[in-house]
């Protein structure tokens, strides 16, 4: 499990990847959801329903 201290600093990890995104389509930051799809996989969730759900 991670804790909340690990959770806070994932963002710091993926701020410098550029977002291929259209700006029409963000609603969050990309770091914000690499670093949700991150917590979720190193908290052993599979497939996105289950990082969905963990997040």
């Amino acid at each position: 499990m991670l804790t909340a201290d690990q959770m806070r600093i994932l963002p710091d990890f993926f701020k410098d990847i550029p977002d291929p995104r259209s700006r029409s389509g963000r609603r969050h930051r990309l770091s914000a959801v690499l670093s949700i799809a991150a917590g979720a996989t190193l908290c052993g969730m599979k497939g996105y329903k289950a990082m969905a759900g963990w997040a």
